[in-house]
C-alpha cells in the first residue's frame, strides 16, 4: 500500500515537472518571437541620418545643368518612388542659416536603394549603368513668384561600381535628411507685409546614361506631406515649425 501511495505521488510530480517545462520553453520560444518582432522596428523608430548641410567643393558638385533628355518622339513615362516625404524639423544652425530635416521612409514592399554620395563629380564621369541623381529641392509655397525659386538644394548620387554609394532601406525603414536653406533666399521670398513663408520638399530622382550626361529615365516629383514655416523676428531667422 505504501509502495503503491509512493509511486502515485512520484508520477504526480513527475507530471508537475513536465507541465513546468513545457511552460518555460513555450515563455522562452515567445520571447524570441518578441525580439524578432521588435528589432526590426527598433531600426524604423531610429532612423539613419544623411547630412547635407556642409558646403561641397565645386569639384565634386558634377555638372549641375539640366542633363538632356530622350531624343525621338518616344519618352517615357516618369516612374514613381517608392517613398513618402515628411518635413520632421527645422531649425537654424550657427550660421544663421535654416536647417531642414526631410524623414524619407520606404513605403514599397522591396529595398530601395538610395543614391547617398556627395562625390556627385565622379559617379557622373563612370562609364556603367545604373547612375542615379537624387535631389531635393526647398521651395516656398503660397505665391507665383516664389514657386519658380528654390531656397535650399542637395543633390546625392549613386552607382553599382561606386561601393558606398547606396543607403538601403528596407520596406518601412526610413532616413532622416538634413537640407540647408538659405537664409537671404528665404528672406526674398517673404511676401510682402510678411515676416514668415511656408516651405515644401520636392525630391526627385534621374537616371543617366551609361557614357554621357543623359536622362533615361525620370521619377515624378515627389512632394512633402507637410511644409516647414520659417521666418525673421527682429531680423533673425528664426524655424517656426515644425
Amino acid at each position: 500500500m505504501r509502495t503503491h501511495h509512493a509511486i502515485n505521488i512520484i508520477r504526480h510530480v513527475a507530471r508537475r515537472l513536465t507541465i513546468l517545462f513545457v511552460l518555460q520553453a513555450s515563455l522562452a520560444a515567445l520571447g524570441l518571437v518578441l525580439l524578432a518582432v521588435a528589432a526590426p522596428r527598433q531600426g524604423r523608430d531610429t532612423p539613419r541620418v544623411l547630412d547635407l548641410t556642409a558646403k561641397v567643393p565645386v569639384s565634386r558638385q558634377g555638372y549641375s545643368g539640366l542633363p538632356g533628355g530622350v531624343g525621338g518622339s518616344w519618352v517615357p513615362q516618369p516612374y514613381r518612388l517608392p517613398l513618402d516625404a515628411r518635413i520632421a524639423h527645422s531649425s537654424v544652425n550657427t550660421e544663421g542659416n535654416f536647417i531642414v530635416e526631410v524623414v524619407l521612409r520606404n513605403t514599397g514592399n522591396v529595398p530601395f536603394d538610395l543614391p547617398a554620395s556627395q562625390e556627385v563629380a565622379k559617379i557622373q564621369q563612370l562609364v556603367n549603368a545604373s547612375k542615379r541623381i537624387f535631389f531635393i529641392r526647398l521651395l516656398p509655397i503660397g505665391d507665383e513668384r516664389q514657386q519658380q525659386d528654390s531656397v535650399g538644394f542637395a543633390q546625392t548620387a549613386g552607382s553599382p561600381s561606386a561601393p558606398g554609394s547606396f543607403l538601403r532601406l528596407q520596406p518601412g525603414d526610413a532616413v532622416r535628411v538634413l537640407v540647408a536653406a538659405n537664409a537671404n533666399l528665404v528672406r526674398q521670398s517673404l511676401a510682402k507685409m510678411t515676416d514668415n513663408v511656408e516651405i515644401k520638399a520636392i525630391c526627385g530622382e534621374w537616371n543617366l546614361a551609361n557614357d554621357r550626361y543623359f536622362v533615361q529615365a525620370s521619377a515624378q516629383d515627389l512632394s512633402s506631406s507637410n511644409t516647414a514655416l520659417l521666418g525673421f523676428r527682429d531680423r533673425r531667422p528664426m524655424a517656426i515649425r515644425p
